[in-house]
Order: C-alpha cells, then sequence, then structure tokens
C-alpha cells in the first residue's frame, strides 16, 4: 500500500514541477478551432483539414490561416478526405461528398454507397475505394458518382483506414 501511495506521489510531484514555460506547441495556426482533426488532403498549393466537428477548413498560405468551407456538406463530422484530379472527396458520417472549386460547394457523390460513416478514402488510377463503419469497403471508377460493394472475404466489417500499394 505505501509503495502505491509514494508512486502516485512522485508522479503527481513529477507533474507539478515541470517547467511549463519551455512548453510549447510544434505547430500554432489560426484555426481549426475546435473538434479532432481526422484527416488532411493537399491540392494545387492548397491545404485541407477534415474535423469530427467542424467540418472542412481551407489553408492557401501553408498553414497560416485557415477558412471553414462546409456549404453542401450535410454533415461537419469528415473523417476522410481525398484529393483526386482537381476533386476534394470528403467522407462524413452521412456518406460522400465533392467539390471541384475549393470548397465554395459541396455535392452528394454517393450512388450505390449506403448513407454510413466513411472513415477511409483512397485512390489508385481512377478507381476510388471507401471504407465505411458498417458497409465494408465500396469502390467508384467513374469519378464516384456510382459505387459498388468490394468486400470480397470481407463481409460488413469495420474500415477505419485503407492503403493502395502499386505493383512493381
Amino acid at each position: 500500500m505505501f509503495a502505491r501511495i509514494f508512486t502516485v506521489t512522485l508522479i503527481i510531484s513529477a507533474i507539478f514541477s515541470m517547467d511549463t514555460e519551455n512548453c510549447f506547441s510544434q505547430w500554432t495556426t489560426n484555426g481549426p478551432y475546435s473538434g479532432n482533426i481526422t484527416s488532411f488532403a493537399a491540392l494545387n498549393g492548397n491545404i485541407y483539414t477534415g474535423t469530427s466537428w467542424d467540418g472542412v477548413f481551407l489553408s492557401s498560405n501553408n498553414g497560416q490561416n485557415w477558412s471553414s468551407i462546409n456549404n453542401g456538406l450535410l454533415s461537419t463530422s469528415v473523417y476522410a478526405l481525398l484529393a483526386s484530379g482537381t476533386k476534394i472527396f470528403a467522407g462524413t458520417i452521412v456518406g460522400i461528398f465533392k467539390t471541384s472549386n475549393n470548397g465554395k460547394n459541396w455535392y452528394e457523390s454517393g450512388n450505390g454507397i449506403p448513407t454510413d460513416w466513411i472513415k477511409a478514402l483512397a485512390i489508385k488510377g481512377t478507381t476510388i475505394f471507401a471504407g465505411t463503419i458498417m458497409g465494408g469497403v465500396f469502390l467508384s471508377t467513374n469519378d464516384g458518382q456510382d459505387w459498388t460493394a468490394a468486400n470480397s472475404g470481407l463481409g460488413s466489417t469495420q474500415i477505419h483506414s485503407l492503403a493502395v500499394v502499386e505493383a512493381n
């Protein structure tokens, strides 16, 4: 018992004796302001970030300033972003959206994909893959307009991330 109290006291003492004047973050920004940052994408010198509560933010000056760009998103819980050609795709808790004008307007892009949490997006060539929480993996070969299940051997497994491997 004495050892546990001593350990707890030692840990608490170590925390309170830290030199907080020299503690600082490595990257400070002028936004995004709240929610967890869940994803990043880059396109034509712009940086996009998805957040768990406040949608998508855009920086066109290397992260110095950020603007909220959510016009047309039906959910501001964004868990995946993907840059493809001149478009950005956003995976949200209500489906997939895309923009071709740097986020000024977002449009639904998910015929055939369930209205489900989209947790991951990846691309190989012209095929876009989406990982969902309840429906497994889906793919689109027509720029995100139509989606078909690609769950061979997976069933309805929760997909939280995707990776593309290029063959040698």
